[in-house]
């Protein structure tokens, strides 16, 4: 998902490939966004920021590409 991964998070993931990490995330959301897709997904949210919509976690390094996805 060109433009919605930072490339950092991306280049790590593809080093990693071979196995399933739990990985540190911002996920930024609409302001109406139903969390419990983003949990269902693997998310564990540790933090919900309300100023910039957005959300902080890990995420497990197979999901990235799927939440990436979501609207």
């Amino acid at each position: 998902m060109p433009g919605k991964i930072n490339p950092e998070l991306t280049r790590r993931l593809k080093q990693d490939e071979s196995t399933e990490n739990d990985v540190p995330v911002i996920v930024t959301i609409k302001k109406d966004a139903d969390l419990d897709s983003l949990k269902r997904s693997g998310l564990k949210i540790n933090h919900v920021y309300e100023n910039i919509n957005a959300v902080a976690g890990t995420l497990p390094s197979t999901a990235v590409d799927s939440v990436a996805r979501l609207d």
